[in-house]
Formats: structure tokens, sequence, C-alpha cells
């Protein structure tokens, strides 16, 4: 009986032996269930597809993508390389190698997408065709951008050039001549589509001082608006007209319409003449001719300057066979509104007294001498005065000397 006891314990311990040596199989599982972007608020997890093998990620706009740190969860058992918590660089896709238990494998692509800007400021508003360059302040609060020019500056043709944000563009767009006349408004659009307006508002600066002093005596002078040139040649008219005009002539002037600068003038005449140096019946030498004047007028150069005024002159002038002698004096008071920069109003009273102004007879024209001239200006109570000389030399041109003794040109048509 012991025999068979010991014989049946042997059989058991042999099966329960074999038992213990079946191998369990190894899994083959190779997922990456998850994989995202910790560091981020909110966290940023990638989208995952199983069928195609690729996980897909957003980061906002201006995230460095050099050395992102990704958390992945894979399959039990199984590893992934670069492991996770490793930081990475995912400016181009990267693939991930997941390995089962039983040492197969599994690639991933992973790929990080970045977010279009939503940036769209303008970093830079400029005139770099001026000399000196024009930089003009942009208010990131209100959306603004103004900027001075130099007096004289033509602000209908203006290029500017433009800076932006990354990705965005702006309309008009940077190298694109504009009117500034008025504010100009530009739109700035992100890369996303978003956008954002300002406004740009240029303005001219004034002159100022004796410069100021000078374009004044010329505004007074040039026959453009009805300054003593003009009155010069509207003598020499009368004097062609006295026999079918009356002695007291109104004579009224204005621009043609739409040409700048305009004007409009109304002035009456006394015309006085003489015979001189008559030899004989037929021997008529020339006339000794005056003529006195008072008038109101007004004029827009279209770009810096209005004025209304008021202005008188006596001219005597010796009618001879080739070039005409002239004596006058001119004077004009007037009321002044800047177009530009501030748009302030002044007054200004200007004097010329000349002996010597030689026009030649048949054009008209100026040919030589000299005036003397003198402006008083008044701006917000402050009086500043100049004085200087006129010197004519032919061709419609002249030179201005002021106090400092620098000259001005004149050139007129």
């Amino acid at each position: 009986m012991r025999k068979y006891l010991v014989i049946f314990s042997l059989l058991l311990f042999a099966s329960c032996s074999k038992k213990q040596d079946v191998a369990t199989p190894k899994s083959s599982a190779k997922l990456i269930s998850s994989f995202s972007l910790n560091a981020f608020n909110p966290v940023i997890a990638g989208t995952i597809n199983q069928t195609a093998l690729t996980i897909s990620l957003s980061v906002p706009f201006g995230t460095d993508v050099t050395a992102l740190v990704p958390a992945i969860t894979v399959s039990a058992g199984a590893s992934v390389s670069p492991i996770s918590g490793k930081a990475t660089n995912f400016t181009n896709p990267v693939q991930y190698t997941v390995t089962a238990a039983d040492g197969s494998t599994q690639v991933y692509t992973v790929t990080v997408l970045t977010g279009k800007s939503s940036l769209k400021a303008i970093t830079g508003f400029s005139f770099s065709g001026l000399n000196p360059v024009v930089n003009c302040t942009v208010n990131e609060t209100s959306y603004t951008i103004t900027g001075t020019v130099p007096y004289g500056t033509a602000i209908t043709a203006l290029v500017p050039t433009i800076t932006v944000s990354a990705q965005a563009t702006v309309s008009p767009a940077s190298g694109v001549a504009g009117n500034f006349t008025n504010a100009v408004n530009y739109t700035v659009t992100a890369e996303d589509g978003s956008t954002q307006v300002y406004k740009v508002t240029i303005s001219v600066l004034p002159l100022t001082g004796e410069p100021l002093a000078a374009q004044l005596i010329a505004n007074a002078t040039y026959p453009s608006t009805y300054g003593v040139i003009a009155q010069i040649n509207s003598a020499e008219y009368t004097f062609w007209n006295a026999i079918t005009y009356p002695k007291d002539t109104t004579v009224t002037a204005a621009s043609a319409s739409g040409v700048v600068p305009s004007f409009n003038y109304t002035s009456t005449w006394l015309d006085t003449q003489k015979v001189v140096n008559e030899g004989g019946p037929n021997d008529l030498i020339g006339f000794d001719n005056s003529f006195k004047f008072n008038g109101t007028g007004s004029y827009n150069d279209g770009s810096f300057y209005s004025s209304n005024y008021t202005d008188a002159g006596n001219f005597a002038l010796t009618y001879l066979y080739t070039n005409i002698p002239y004596t006058t004096s001119y004077s004009r008071s007037e009321t002044v509104v800047s177009l530009t920069g501030s748009k302030n109003t002044f007054t200004d009273k200007f004097t010329w007294t000349s002996t010597n102004i030689l026009v030649n007879k048949s054009t008209g024209a100026i040919m030589s001498g000299t005036a003397t001239v003198s402006i008083q200006i008044t701006v917000s109570g402050q009086v500043s005065s100049y004085t200087g000389t006129i010197t004519f030399s032919g061709n419609n041109q002249a030179s201005l000397v002021l106090n400092s003794g620098t000259s001005y040109p004149l050139k007129w048509q």
C-alpha cells in the first residue's frame, strides 16, 4: 500500500512540473494612446490617427518648437522612442517608434503646427524719400499715426515706408503714394484674417520768422497772387486802353476755373496823361502817365496760405518807344490763414517803393531795377518787422535780400 502511495505522489509531482513549464505569450500591443504637451495652459492634446499612425498638435503662434517636451502613454508592456518627457525639436515632423513586449514595432509620425498670427500692428511709418527722413509717431492705444513734414512739402503724393507685424499685410501698401491733404486710413490684416485700422494724419510745418516774411513778400509781389507786378502790368494795359476806357476804370480779374492759385481782384484806376518832349506835330517822343488805385482782393495758393487783403498804389511811367521806366509805391494789408500745421491766422502790412523799374514795351516784363520792401507780421499779438531789397534780373526772376543778408530767389510765370 505504501508503495502505491509513493508512486501516486511521484506522478502528481511530475504533472505539476509540466504545467509550470508552459510559457505565457508576450503582448504585441504597441499603440500610442495619448500624446500631449503638458507645459501649456490649457494642456495641448495631440490628435491621434491609429489608422494612418499620425499624431498632430497645434501650438500658439510664436511658440518655440525646438525643445517641446511631450507626455506619451503607450500600451501596457510597450516602450517608445524617443521616450516620454524628452525635449524634442518639432521644426519638422518627428517619428516615434513604439516597441511591443513581443518585440514588434510601430512608427507614428508626429507633426506640430504653429497657429496663425493675430498680430496686426504698424510698427513703423516714415517718409524715407524726404531729406531729412520723417519718422511718424505710432500710437497703439488710439491706433493713430501722426507726422510733420517740412514747409513746402507737397503732401498730395507722399510715399510712405511702412513696416507691420510678421505675416501681416497693409493696405494701401508700403511704397504706394498717398494724398495726405486729409487723414488717410491704413488697414492691417493679420495672418489669421483679423484686421486693424490706423488713421494717419500728416501736417506741414508753417513758416516762421524771416522765411515767413520772405514768402509773404513774394506773395505780395508775384502776379499770380495779384501782387505789385500784376499792378504794373495793369497800369500799362490801362494806358493802352486810355482812349476807349473812361478815366475811372474798374478792372476785375479772376483765375480760370480749377486753376491754383485762385484769386479775384477789383480796383479803380485814375489815369492822367501828359505829353512830354514833343518836338513837333509828328515828333512824339513819349508820355508821362500816372495811375492811382485802391482795391480789395483775395487769393488762395491751394497748399499753404489764403489771404484777404486791401491794397493801394501809385504808378508813374514814361511811355517811350522801347522800354518803360516806372516809379512805384505800393502797400498791402492782409489777413492770412495758414492752410497747414496749426492753421494759424495772422496779419501783415507790406510796402514797396522803387524809382528805376524798367519794363519791356513789347512783352511787359520787368527787365531790371530794384525795390525797397518792408513787412510787419503780427502773430498772436507778437509783432515782427523785416526790411529788404528786391533786385530784378529779367526773365521773370529776382532776388530778395532781407535783414539777415540771406538771399531768397523769386521766380514767376
